[in-house]
């Protein structure tokens, strides 16, 4: 019997691998959750911090509208539903011009992602 064999399409690659390192390296999923918030605008920042039980992620934005912090929160379920048993906890936090040092303590944060460009044009 011939079967046809070819390469698998790129984005079943990239979710295959990704799924099989999240359970080891959920860290993994923070990059895919930052390209998934690459077109919302006013996000600014994506702040981690390690806990005992897996991941805290404040997704920063400024002066947001109702539309765009739902946006965030369909990425965030999104994110879920593409990585069951992933543990990380989600927090939006709009900082409406105030600097972000006045609302969250930085020096507990392990890890830090900040997007940059037209994306936050309004």
């Amino acid at each position: 019997m011939e079967r046809d064999v070819g390469p698998l399409p790129q984005s079943s690659i990239r979710e295959a691998v990704a799924r099989k390192y999240l359970v080891s390296e959920p860290w993994l999923s923070l990059v895919v959750f930052r390209q998934m918030l690459k077109g919302v605008p006013t996000v600014e920042t994506l702040l981690v911090r390690v806990q005992d039980w897996g991941l805290g992620v404040w997704t920063i934005v400024n002066n947001s509208a109702e539309d765009i912090r739902c946006q965030v929160y369909n990425k965030e379920w999104e994110l879920m539903q593409r990585f069951p048993g992933l543990g990380v906890a989600f927090e939006l936090i709009d900082r409406e011009d105030r600097p972000l040092e006045q609302l969250v303590t930085l020096e507990d944060i392990d890890s830090q992602f900040t997007f940059r460009g037209p994306v936050h044009a309004t």
